[in-house]
């Protein structure tokens, strides 16, 4: 078990990275630069939201084993 929780927490520092990347300061002063962080603001909230189904998973791997679907969701 303790594989499957490293290949989480790789996944979660993966993830940070991504997050920092798109939480620069960016020139939104034209309509293209205004749609361009509509999409950095989307793709962050997507990470973020992926960030906490693997904190959940990991906390659970950590405790018991996960089901198949579980260990599904830690790769995809």
């Amino acid at each position: 078990m303790t594989k499957l929780v490293q290949k989480i927490d790789k996944q979660i520092k993966s993830l940070q990275g991504k997050i920092d990347t798109l939480s620069g300061t960016y020139l939104t002063n034209t309509w293209k630069r205004q749609r361009e962080q509509q999409e950095r603001d989307r793709k962050k909230e997507i990470y973020c939201a992926q960030l906490q189904v693997l904190g959940y998973l990991k906390r659970k791997a950590e405790t018991e084993p996960l089901s198949l679907f579980e260990q599904n969701l830690t790769v995809s």
